[in-house]
């Protein structure tokens, strides 16, 4: 990059690929220096915008009320202490 003399900053393209995976967030650092001059740094915070699928069939359904359910393991008999 090169910053023209009299000007104080310069812009940069960042170019960010797209993808279905969830890549969540990611940091991309840019720095510089020159003789004379106080090195700069800055850090951008790339997000993802992809989101996690929608639940196939959730159980119980979406908005369900008085629904019943079994919070027992099959084939695990609970525990008692005596």
């Amino acid at each position: 990059m090169t910053i023209p003399a009299g000007d104080t900053n310069a812009g940069v393209v960042l170019a960010v690929g797209d993808n279905a995976d969830l890549d969540g967030l990611r940091v991309v650092r840019a720095g510089g220096h020159s003789p004379g001059f106080v090195p700069g740094t800055a850090v951008v915070i790339v997000g993802d915008n992809d989101q996690p699928p929608e639940p196939a069939n959730p159980y119980p359904p979406d908005g369900a009320i008085n629904w019943m359910l079994n919070t027992a393991w099959p084939g695990i008999r609970p525990r008692v202490n005596c």
